[in-house]
């Protein structure tokens, strides 16, 4: 395991505390956001949006990939 490794899991621990508690708030989006940001990984929102919806999940994972889908115009 590497530095990096360590990073990723803390992080992952994070989210996932982050997740129980703000739940019904509405803000777990943003979180995922900018975890995706700052790890220059679109698959990481992308894959956790899209297991909310597993009618459309290719659908959805699909067009969350591209950044530019993240945000409202």
């Amino acid at each position: 395991p590497s530095l990096q490794d360590s990073i990723l899991f803390v992080e992952d621990k994070i989210q996932e505390e982050l997740a129980l508690e703000m739940a019904f708030e509405g803000n777990r989006y943003h979180d995922l956001m900018r975890i995706a940001i700052r790890r220059d990984d679109n698959a990481y929102l992308a894959e956790k949006v899209a297991k909310n919806h597993p009618d459309d999940y290719n659908t959805i994972k699909d067009k969350l990939m591209t950044r530019e889908h993240w945000f409202i115009k």
